[in-house]
């Protein structure tokens, strides 16, 4: 399945948009339709080449926000079309993750004004809207 996702690659200033082959799910994975993906310190190193050496080129990221949309397991607890932001969803439920004031939105074809921006400390969270 052709996909487009944000490659980081040596010598860039910041991650390209690139279309690429993604393999189908294995029996223990789960294809998950992302419709937001954030930008994180992590991923900022990482393309600088600042921290753990990593290999290139990558695609970075790991803060995805959309929808399941292929069971592979008949044992796996989700199913399908159910929403998920793995990491902040319990904190927003709670009322302590107020993403009003730490999200700052782009579109995802923007990459390069987000990257700027959360590079120069404009924004404390990035998300690439799909």
């Amino acid at each position: 399945m052709k996909i487009s996702a944000a490659v980081s690659r040596e010598g860039q200033p910041h991650p390209q948009i690139e279309e690429l082959d993604l393999e189908e799910p294995r029996v223990d994975e789960v294809r998950v339709r992302i419709a937001a993906t954030g930008i994180c310190h992590t991923d900022i190193y990482c393309h600088s080449g600042r921290g753990v050496p990593i290999p290139r080129p990558i695609v970075l990221g790991h803060e995805g926000a959309g929808q399941v949309g292929m069971r592979i397991d008949g044992s796996s607890p989700l199913s399908q079309n159910s929403e998920r932001i793995p990491s902040a969803d319990r904190l927003w439920q709670q009322g302590r993750f107020p993403f009003d004031r730490l999200v700052t939105e782009f579109p995802f074809q923007d990459i390069g004004q987000a990257w700027a921006a959360c590079t120069a400390g404009k924004v404390l969270k990035v998300v690439l809207r799909m």
